[in-house]
């Protein structure tokens, strides 16, 4: 039987991975500028009514606020299945490199799609570069099959709560420097009662935004606690060899599974800023666990 390390290296397996990164980014990058157009240019827009007096302005803002509401749903749920599309991408590649570690089709996932569909995906990605994903998981070779799954999955963990606070506090500190350059910037300035209006309600709408944002990552935290909790009684199921440690196994990968499918979506650059001194954490706990 071949490792999880070694499965996840086949060129095949990294076409995944890099196929599911691409669907994540596309979702990123379009929930953002729905966002943009939502938040940053209305506000904009707003703060242009109130310093002057312009009535095809009025319109559009009109325009746009009514199209915002009417879409804003529809777009969201598209955005919602093409992120459920990428989990299962992502599952499939979990559950081919776990099953071939333990031997058996123990996890779910790689009946998410046919044999077919898969050779689309890969398809579609065999022309880019594959470097970046190589050694997804830190090596646990030294280990029995289902510690190398349990330590990869509880390395997935890791890598997600990490990614989750780093934006929270990032999200936090700008929200509190543009709230106070704007606030600081209509005291300094006199400005009149209509423009503070507009400088406010531009605050408002970006405080909404951030708020949101930052609720949904708490929740997402508040999950990952629970995932962590049932890791370690997954742990000890699979370090002492009792009676249904597979089926736990495969409950937390189903639980890992919704959380992706359902998680707010981090954006690539926190990933690439913390990516190297993540992963020299990753393999240090790696070879930690690898001693016991």
């Amino acid at each position: 039987m071949t490792s999880v390390f070694e499965k996840q290296n086949e060129p095949e397996m990294q076409m995944l991975l890099c196929a599911q990164r691409k669907e994540y980014s596309k979702v990123k990058r379009g929930r953002f500028w729905f966002l943009f157009a939502s938040v940053i240019v209305v506000s904009t827009l707003t703060i242009w009514v109130a310093i002057t007096d312009n009535s095809k302005v009025d319109s559009v803002l009109t325009v746009l606020n009514v199209g915002i509401i009417f879409l804003r749903e529809r777009i969201m749920r598209i955005f919602d299945k093409r992120q459920e599309y990428a989990a299962q991408i992502q599952q499939y590649f979990d559950s081919s490199c776990y099953n071939a570690a333990i031997g058996k089709k123990t996890i779910n996932g790689e009946s998410l799609f046919t044999d077919s569909r898969i050779a689309e995906i890969q398809a579609g990605v065999c022309h880019e570069d594959l470097s970046d994903f190589a050694n997804w998981y830190s090596d646990y070779r030294s280990k029995l099959a289902e510690k190398q799954v349990l330590y990869s999955q509880r390395e997935n963990l890791s890598w997600d709560k990490k990614l989750r606070l780093l934006y929270r506090t990032i999200i936090i500190i700008l929200l509190t420097l543009v709230s106070s350059i704007i606030i600081m910037y209509g005291i300094k300035s006199s400005a009149p009662f209509e423009k503070m209006c507009a400088l406010i309600s531009c605050i408002l709408a970006f405080i909404e935004c951030a708020w949101d944002s930052i609720e949904k990552i708490t929740r997402d935290l508040r999950r990952l606690n629970k995932l962590f909790a049932q890791y370690e009684e997954t742990e000890k199921a699979v370090c002492f060899g009792k009676i249904g440690f597979h089926k736990k196994l495969s409950d937390l990968q189903n639980e890992i599974f919704t959380h992706r499918k359902e998680s707010f979506l981090i954006p690539d650059f926190v990933y690439k800023l913390k990516k190297e001194s993540y992963q020299e954490t990753a393999d240090a706990t790696a070879k930690m666990l690898n001693s016991k």
